[in-house]
């Protein structure tokens, strides 16, 4: 058994290629790949031989050279998480064609059924059940489907990969490899396991588990009828889209960056946080995303060393605060004469804060590398009646 902390570049090229797929809810797809229920925990698994010679490093680095070498690929990925208080399924179906920076994205779950297609020029997105289509010049290379996906965050260079053994799911010999991230989006405790087919190197399933004292959810992840460098016709990334479809304006926000707070707020129309700071830290950056659909401004505060805090600010638009009051990741904390919500997690050695609430027409966020009591402070300095 070999134990290594591979590198965020080797995990990023060579593990999220193939579980971008996972992103996103999902849709029904025609023609390859085909949709393939998914078995109760794929569980024709058996555990083959030790093959001492391999190691983690190795095997990364196989995927890594076969991801590189791919010209098109399509595959069908089927998704499951479950929880104390939810359950939920989606399948998707994806192809890629690299040499003519193409991808389309099929989406079904019950959540609703959408086709996406990205190029050079940007992408289209079409809402089946809303007759919807939704226009966005994010593009192709923009998105760097080589590179990035969900669990490219988990599997980073933080994370410690084991090469256990060899094992059989479903008659297809995979290497499994465990990872121990050495960072929390929580409190909690997460295990992953990816098993890449020992032949073609690609993702075969991938599970992962996360436990707390408030909460716990686990998550499964099968990637079927994989085919590499296999002809997709151009139809494919073509959508057929009803003439009656209705087409929003979805014009992209203006987004500028500041380096002064000073030259922040002079130059920006909408209202700026004002935030009273722990003596140590001093304004690090701002961004500022001004737009008719959404507006935001973020700023960020150092101590000079490892500590940062965080602030933004966006108008609510009436949503309302439902998904942290029901979520159990999230407790209840009191900022003045209001409710907050709160939650920390685990970064390496470091914690991280995370406070939510709504004041007026703006949701406000602020998190850092400090503590609870630090980031309430901030907070109730943002509020009037506070």
């Amino acid at each position: 058994m070999s134990t290594l902390t591979p590198s965020k570049q080797i995990l990023s090229v060579a593990v999220s290629l193939l579980l971008v797929a996972s992103t996103g809810a999902i849709g029904a797809a025609a023609a390859a790949p085909t949709d393939v229920g998914v078995s109760a925990e794929a569980d024709a698994r058996t555990t083959a031989t030790d093959e001492t010679n391999l190691t983690a490093e190795e095997i990364v680095a196989a995927h890594e050279d076969r991801v590189e070498s791919i010209e098109t690929i399509s595959m069908t990925v089927q998704r499951s998480t479950s929880s104390d208080s939810y359950s939920s399924s989606s399948t998707q179906s994806v192809w890629i064609d690299f040499d003519d920076s193409q991808m389309r994205t099929d989406m079904n779950s019950e959540y609703g059924n959408t086709t996406t297609v990205r190029n050079e020029t940007g992408s289209i997105t079409y809402d089946a059940d809303e007759n919807v289509v939704h226009n966005s010049s994010f593009s192709f290379e923009e998105m760097e489907p080589r590179e990035n996906g969900q669990f490219a965050a988990l599997l980073n260079n933080e994370a410690e990969l084991t090469y256990e053994a060899t094992e059989m799911i479903d008659g297809t010999e995979t290497y499994r490899l465990d990872a121990d991230p050495q960072y929390n989006y929580t409190s909690g405790e997460i295990e992953a396991t990816i098993w890449l087919d020992s032949e073609t190197y690609m993702p075969v399933q991938y599970e992962s588990s996360m436990n707390s004292d408030r909460y716990s959810f686990e998550t499964t992840v099968q990637f079927n009828d994989v085919r590499i460098n296999e002809t997709i016709p151009d139809e494919r990334f073509d959508i057929d889209i009803p003439a009656d479809a209705e087409r929003p304006d979805d014009n992209t926000p203006d987004f500028e960056t500041y380096d002064s707070e000073s030259a922040l707020r002079e130059n920006v129309s909408q209202s700026v946080p004002d935030p009273d700071m722990p003596e140590n830290y001093t304004f690090d950056r701002g961004s500022v995303m001004d737009g008719e659909a959404f507006s935001s401004v973020s700023l960020s505060y150092t101590d000079g060393d490892d500590g940062s805090i965080s602030i933004s600010q966006h108008a609510t638009s009436g949503e309302t605060n439902s998904y942290y009051s029901e979520s159990d990741s999230f407790e209840n904390v009191s900022i003045g004469n209001q409710t907050a919500y709160y939650n920390e997690y685990s970064y390496g050695e470091s914690n991280t804060s995370v406070l939510v609430w709504n004041e007026g027409d703006h949701r406000y966020s602020i998190y850092g590398s400090v503590s609870q009591s630090t980031v309430i402070d901030v907070a109730e300095s943002l509020i009037p009646s506070a």
